[in-house]
């Protein structure tokens, strides 16, 4: 039996037994032709392929495609193999042994530090509210928190004398996270001349960073107050809390931090989580390198 018979009969297998959609199954057909075209160009007889000839299927792959891609066409023809297998045609399925490339997930897009100058300075300080976007703005990037933790800080979280504030993370774990001059002046500032401004009728409220009725800024709020600072300084890539936090890690990594000290700032309980930094990190020494070195 051709490999092209056996393809079209599998994909009516799948239309009629599983109901899959045409698109689906133009997909596949798509993914499957990569197949076929190592099974002719290689004059393999793919009722007999061994594992051998698998892992060169997927190394012909890796010329070709993106490891995503990879991931969907050898999907693909693990599941056309399970096919052959049901139809008695082979008895094992060769690429069942076969890995499949992980391909992780996308990078977090890192902010400049000019980027970051961009949206504080934009921001209007001669009114409480300004006060108060600034220094939470300034302390998300000082400290890498997560924007649940900063809008649930209360004032007695915070020491002025170190410079360092305490925070509930995941998992209710507390873990104290130091932040610098820059961020400790604009907290400063606000709780001067800002904070009591903006709860006036809720004075004896224990959050860093009430709203009018005295609970604390929603995430929502400060996603929201984020985006419009954001916009007026010009960056329209997305900026959000969490972004920040990607800039903070991968700003500290870059100037020659530890990543233990990293994961402890940023309340990550598995260092591999961390570990996304340093590839950031490294694709840019990887593209210094490159454009920089002699050799390169």
């Amino acid at each position: 039996m051709m490999l092209t018979e056996s393809i079209d009969n599998y994909l009516i297998h799948l239309q009629i037994e599983k109901g899959r959609a045409l698109k689906t199954l133009e997909g596949y057909g798509h993914d499957l032709s990569f197949f076929v075209n190592f099974i002719e160009t290689g004059e393999y007889d793919f009722t007999s392929l061994r594992t051998l000839e698998a892992t060169e299927f997927t190394i012909f792959l890796g010329d070709k495609l993106s490891k995503r891609s990879i991931a969907r066409v050898l999907s693909a023809v693990r599941g056309f193999y399970r096919y052959l297998q049901l139809m008695k045609i082979v008895e094992e399925n060769p690429f069942n042994t076969i890995k499949t490339p992980g391909f992780g997930k996308p990078l977090p897009r890192v902010f400049s530090l000019e980027e970051i100058d961009r949206v504080i300075n934009v921001i209007d300080t001669s009114t409480p509210r300004g006060l108060r976007d600034k220094a939470m703005v300034e302390l998300l990037y000082a400290t890498g928190l997560r924007v649940s933790e900063l809008v649930s800080l209360k004032l007695a979280d915070l020491d002025f004398n170190q410079n360092i504030l305490y925070c509930i993370g995941k998992g209710e774990k507390m873990r104290y996270v130091p932040f610098g001059r820059s961020a400790r002046l604009s907290v400063e500032e606000y709780i001067k001349h800002g904070r009591i401004q903006l709860s006036k009728k809720n004075t004896a409220s224990p959050w860093l960073f009430p709203g009018r009725s005295g609970k604390p800024l929603t995430r929502q709020g400060f996603w929201k107050l984020l985006s419009e600072y954001a916009r007026l300084s010009g960056i329209d890539d997305g900026l959000s809390p969490h972004k920040i936090r990607h800039s903070f890690a991968t700003h500290i990594l870059e100037r020659g931090g530890d990543i233990r000290s990293v994961q402890s700032m940023l309340g990550h309980q598995d260092l591999s989580t961390t570990q996304i930094y340093t590839h950031l990190v490294t694709d840019d020494l990887k593209t210094a390198h490159k454009t920089h070195h002699p050799r390169g």
